[in-house]
């Protein structure tokens, strides 16, 4: 029987378990198409401030340890001789970061406050069940492939470091826009009109008042250690 030809997958996963060169013409071709591919379909481009020749080396290891931490240097080095591939590849990440952050993510003009916790989480929701999927996992192909050394788990740290450099990018841009609330603002307006002294007698006051019922509450606990389970949950329910 005559055996089919192997998927860009299979093509790929056969080059990283083999230490063959690279000049194979069906490899050439595959990694031309993806390169042509990815520069028309990326609507979305990487801010000017993004320097990518610094980013790798900030996530280069300075004296690597294990045969890992070499293996994403050497996988980092093979990134700079095919920037615009690698280019291409973050332009696509970035886009889909943006569209993350748009679908979680509501902005009120003129309201001055920072991001809800809930919309946040939502987002790094979506970006990580993103960076899970086989369709990330397809999207990383053309960088798989310009590596014939480095192993699946040291390939996709490199890259992993490269797409968290893009959303962190991302966050610190959209923060920069927001403005947050003066913190004369947020001073808490039952304390207005007093003056230093009055407020710390009432932080002292406070502060008591939470020890002693923190102190009273370790020893109904304490009393109720060794009474029967119905009696000791009436009792704590009836303290709280």
């Amino acid at each position: 029987m005559q055996q089919s030809n192997p998927s860009p997958v299979q093509h790929a996963t056969g080059i990283l378990d083999t230490e063959d060169d690279m000049d194979d013409p069906v490899f050439d071709e595959l990694l031309a198409n993806i390169g042509s591919s990815l520069a028309e379909h990326t609507a979305v481009v990487l801010p000017d401030t993004f320097d990518l020749e610094e980013q790798i080396n900030e996530l280069s290891y300075t004296c690597p340890v294990t045969e890992q931490q070499s293996m994403v240097n050497e996988i980092f080095a093979s990134f700079m001789d095919n920037e615009q591939i690698v280019r291409c590849f973050l332009n696509q990440q970035y886009y889909r970061c943006m569209k993350f952050y748009a679908q979680t993510v509501i902005s009120e003009p003129g309201k001055e406050s920072p991001v809800p916790q809930c919309q946040l989480t939502a987002f790094y929701k979506l970006w990580q069940s993103h960076m899970t999927s086989a369709e990330y996992e397809s999207e990383c192909l053309p960088l798989i492939l310009l590596s014939s050394k480095g192993t699946k788990p040291a390939l996709y740290s490199a890259i992993f470091k490269l797409c968290t450099t893009v959303r962190q990018l991302l966050l610190s841009d959209e923060a920069a826009q927001l403005s947050y609330i003066d913190n004369q603002k947020m001073t808490s307006r039952a304390t207005d009109g007093f003056d230093a002294t009055a407020r710390g007698k009432i932080r002292y006051v406070g502060g008591y008042a939470i020890a002693k019922l923190k102190y009273n509450y370790m020893c109904q606990v304490k009393s109720n250690m060794y009474k029967p389970v119905h009696w000791a949950l009436v009792n704590l329910t009836q303290r709280q």
